[in-house]
């Protein structure tokens, strides 16, 4: 087979999939994402619920495998971070969600919540996290599996 700009890019493109990742860089990387995109739906740092909802889309990526997981099992482990109870962290993370909403672009609520914008509604946190925990596990699928799958090749 000839080689060409379009094999050897699909080539390069499997060989670094498979280069083991680093799991501190992943994290620090994957840490960045999340406030970026934090951010980027309008909640300020300096809210209260801020940290919350970062340690929250944090667990689900690393501590919960990315998979979906019951916001009441987050609150727990927020408890346990923080030693906030279970109702002031819900309130602290629906205050900055839905002060983001307001600040948010109509870009970034039609990429991430489309379905609220369709039903006319603000996303829940249950909503809000797991969705911003997917798209990020989807940005960084390769690299996550890998982790994913040395993390239980280990224990």
């Amino acid at each position: 087979m000839p080689y060409d700009a379009k094999n050897v890019c699909h080539y390069m493109l499997d060989k670094l999939k498979r280069i083991p990742v680093d799991p501190d860089i992943l994290r620090q990387n994957i840490s960045k994402e999340i406030h970026r995109i934090i951010t980027s739906t309008g909640i300020n740092r300096k809210h209260s619920g801020y940290d919350y909802i970062y340690y929250m889309i944090f667990l689900i990526i690393f501590k919960y495998s990315g998979n979906k997981v019951q916001i009441g099992e987050l609150y727990k482990d927020i408890e346990k971070q923080y030693g906030k109870s279970t109702a002031a962290i819900e309130r602290s993370t629906r205050s900055a969600i839905v002060s983001g909403w307001e600040k948010m672009k109509p870009v970034d609520k039609q990429m991430l919540f489309e379905s609220c914008l369709a039903n006319g509604t603000k996303p829940t946190n249950a909503m809000y996290i797991n969705t911003i925990a997917l798209y990020i596990k989807h940005l960084y699928n390769d690299q996550l599996e890998m982790y994913y799958k040395n993390k239980n090749d280990h224990t």
